[in-house]
């Protein structure tokens, strides 16, 4: 079964992509953080492959929830390659605090540049940066 919702899952990436993103399939989720404060979904309109994203966030306890927009931050190219895989992580605003998730599940936020929280959190099985 697992193998079947992967294979339903990694079709309607490649369709969304393939149609610009404007399709039935727009607004894949490309990855979910749950951390003890928050349930975090980031998703695209064009697959795990674009680099603008889109995190909505729920804030637990209150279940208040905010859609941000954010990249994907990928790790440098060695010399002469032209594309990259590697996720670093994820980093989005919101005014003037600045969320960041590593790919081992870390979640930054920090505000004029000092940290207010720091939280490492679970990947869910969506692909991505925890997988």
């Amino acid at each position: 079964m697992k193998n079947i919702l992967m294979a339903i899952a990694s079709c309607m990436i490649l369709s969304a992509c393939a149609s610009g993103g404007k399709g039935a399939f727009s607004g894949v989720v490309v990855d979910s953080l749950d951390t003890k404060s928050f349930d975090i979904d980031i998703s695209s309109d064009c697959g795990y492959d674009c680099k603008d994203l889109k995190f909505v966030v729920e804030r637990r306890g209150t279940g208040s929830s905010k859609t941000l927009k954010g990249v994907k931050i990928m790790a440098p190219c060695p010399d002469g390659e032209k594309t990259c895989s590697r996720v670093l992580g994820y980093k989005f605003n919101d005014g003037d605090d600045e969320y960041f998730i590593t790919e081992g599940g870390k979640l930054t936020i920090t505000r004029f540049g000092k940290t207010v929280l720091w939280e490492r959190g679970d990947w869910e099985e969506a692909g991505g940066a925890g997988q």
